[in-house]
């Protein structure tokens, strides 16, 4: 996970064994889950105004909402990246 900070109400996001509920959301739809920080690094270049990485393992998902993770994660990675070459006149 991207995030702007790691620090939420006083609580250390990442904090060892502090599980999490998050909601997730997909184009069809969002998601509960909850997950396990397992890592987190603050990122030397800020990515679309976040500046720190959580690395995380998904501890609780329904199996409904399994497929439809899979499903989006696998539609992404076989996707190929448009390449094209651009034109230019002299």
């Amino acid at each position: 996970m991207l995030l702007p900070q790691v620090h939420l109400a006083g609580y250390h996001l990442a904090a060892e064994g502090r599980e999490l509920n998050v909601t997730l959301e997909l184009p069809d739809g969002g998601m509960s889950l909850v997950i396990l920080p397992r890592r987190y690094e603050m990122l030397e270049d800020s990515e679309l105004g976040c500046n720190y990485l959580i690395g995380a393992k998904i501890v609780e998902i329904s199996d409904a909402d399994r497929v439809r993770l899979e499903s989006f994660i696998a539609a992404g990675v076989n996707t190929t990246p448009s390449t094209h070459s651009d034109s230019f006149e002299n």
